[in-house]
């Protein structure tokens, strides 16, 4: 028995969809340029991030190289940090872009010295003081090497010359008169406290080394950071010889190790040195390592900076007693926070790396800014988190 096939439409129960509605598709258009823009960001961040990471390990390396030099050769050797001339602040260059590898120092000792107590606020033959910190110095050309740029203030001077000297620090106008910043140890009886001359005819030291600055080892070519990358000296923790940002930083900035690979000369009183790696804008912009969290009632002054810990950086542009937050903190450079106490302008804030030196042992390490406004080297000096 033949039975007819039954065929069921389908025309009226399913519905072809034929694309999206304009709605639809803004929608996950503004989804895709936000997560754009996310991802952009923290591209840029992490770039960032690299980019110092890399300029940390080249000074690194760089100090360790110096550091080798000097044991495989069996003299002092050391690396030289040269100023950028291009960035200043208040005329003075405050940023390093370059290193050097540099030789032992030289030793200088021509013409005889005379050992005297100041006598220099009204001259009058009576000593100011009966401190001996006064090097009068006969045809020893000091002003020639001052001129010549090889003696400056924070030179060091041995006297008396040879092995059984002390050496002492100077000060120098390019006279042909040393300032010792510590006074003389006397050996023997010294005049009366009152006389400019410190000791009589062929009793005291005649003879002296002064060391001149080490010259660059031959065949030498400066060591460049990256391209944006600086060394920011007021952000780091230097020797107080090498100057400051107020009065400005002197162009022979020496680290110096010996055959033993410990540091040498004037820097090695600092114990430790932390040189802060930063993207030359935050420097130009003296971005701080780290600061404080905003704190809504705190006082703050005229300059001082805030985070409310969005990434950016908020520097006060007046004095106020009590902060009060603003409705909202803008997260793009040169912007200004108007309707907070006080006004704030806003600057994006690039991560800085810490390459730290230990003098006394010679120990070279990389690390992160430890995340505290009061104590930015926590992480260098504890050797957390380092970036080895």
């Amino acid at each position: 028995m033949h039975r007819p096939t039954t065929r069921q439409s389908t025309n009226d129960t399913t519905r072809t969809r034929g694309g999206f509605t304009l709605v639809e598709l803004l929608v996950v258009m503004s989804i895709l340029l936000i997560l754009l823009a996310m991802t952009a960001a923290t591209v840029n961040f992490t770039l960032d991030a690299e980019r110092l990471g890399a300029a940390a390990r080249q000074v690194q390396s760089a100090l360790e190289g110096a550091r080798d030099r000097a044991i495989y050769a069996g003299e002092p050797r050391g690396l030289r940090l040269l100023l950028n001339p291009d960035v200043t602040s208040g005329g003075f260059p405050f940023t390093v872009g370059s290193m050097v590898y540099i030789g032992a120092p030289e030793l200088y000792s021509q013409g005889t010295i005379e050992l005297r107590r100041p006598d220099s606020l009204a001259p009058t033959g009576v000593a100011d003081s009966p401190d001996i910190t006064v090097v009068h110095g006969t045809n020893t050309d000091w002003d020639t090497l001052y001129r010549r740029g090889v003696l400056a203030t924070g030179a060091r001077i041995r006297i008396p010359a040879g092995p059984s000297g002390s050496w002492y620090t100077v000060t120098t106008d390019g006279s042909n008169e040393l300032g010792l910043t510590t006074p003389f140890r006397a050996r023997v009886t010294p005049t009366e406290v009152n006389q400019v001359v410190a000791f009589a005819y062929a009793s005291g030291p005649t003879t002296y080394e002064l060391e001149l600055p080490p010259a660059v080892l031959p065949n030498q070519e400066p060591i460049l950071l990256p391209q944006g990358i600086v060394i920011d000296l007021p952000r780091s923790e230097t020797p107080g010889v090498w100057g400051n940002a107020t009065s400005g930083y002197t162009s022979r900035m020496d680290i110096l190790f010996s055959p033993r690979g410990t540091v040498i000369g004037t820097p090695a009183a600092s114990g430790v040195i932390h040189l802060a790696l930063a993207d030359v804008t935050d420097a130009e912009n003296n971005l701080p390592l780290v600061a404080p969290n905003f704190s809504s009632g705190a006082a703050i002054n005229q300059g001082d900076w805030v985070t409310p810990g969005n990434g950016y950086y908020y520097r006060a542009t007046a004095n106020a007693g009590s902060m009060t937050a603003p409705s909202s903190w803008p997260e793009k450079t040169g912007a200004v926070v108007t309707d907070g106490t006080p006004d704030f302008t806003a600057f994006k804030k690039s991560p800085n790396r810490l390459v730290t030196l230990f003098t006394l042992t010679g120990q070279i390490s990389t690390h992160q800014v430890y995340p505290n406004a009061s104590d930015p080297y926590r992480y260098a000096e504890t050797g957390e988190a380092s970036l080895q």
